[in-house]
């Protein structure tokens, strides 16, 4: 997670200013990281994410027990964005850390 990530997540509870002064960034830039288009790769790995979990949907008799072998074999089977191939280690990478 990147510092602005940070700051983002927490400025429902704590002021922008109060987080980049912790964190040592300018609000400056804060705001224009904010601002910004989603790069390339967080646009496939929101694209990767919505697929896993339309596959989960999809098998969850399948995916459901103890078999996290078979679980991403079926991912890996299943998973290819339209602009980049999704490698295993992409897809096993954003299934642990989506949950």
């Amino acid at each position: 997670m990147t510092v602005y990530r940070m700051i983002s997540a927490e400025k429902a509870s704590t002021p922008v200013s109060v987080c980049c002064a912790l964190l040592g960034v300018s609000r400056s830039g804060y705001y224009d990281w904010e601002r910004r288009a989603p790069s390339d790769r967080a646009l496939s790995d929101a694209w990767l994410i919505e697929r896993i979990r339309e596959i989960w949907a999809e098998n969850r008799k399948v995916l459901r027990g103890d078999s996290r072998a078979a679980s991403y074999a079926h991912l890996d089977a299943n998973t290819s964005p339209p602009s980049a191939a999704a490698d295993t280690f992409t897809a096993r990478t954003t299934v642990a850390t989506t949950g």
